[in-house]
């Protein structure tokens, strides 16, 4: 494959050590993070 970093993320309490992992690899990265469609955009 191409050689990045990629998780997925379900749990708003998991994004920060997603993220930490993600700057550890090395590599560039994606983080998906699934968010409730019923919240909308800060008003």
């Amino acid at each position: 494959m191409l050689g990045g970093y990629g998780e997925f993320v379900t749990n708003p309490e998991d994004v920060g050590s997603a993220i930490d992992r993600a700057l550890a690899s090395g590599k560039p990265a994606c983080v998906n993070v699934v968010t409730d469609p019923e919240i909308g955009p800060p008003r």
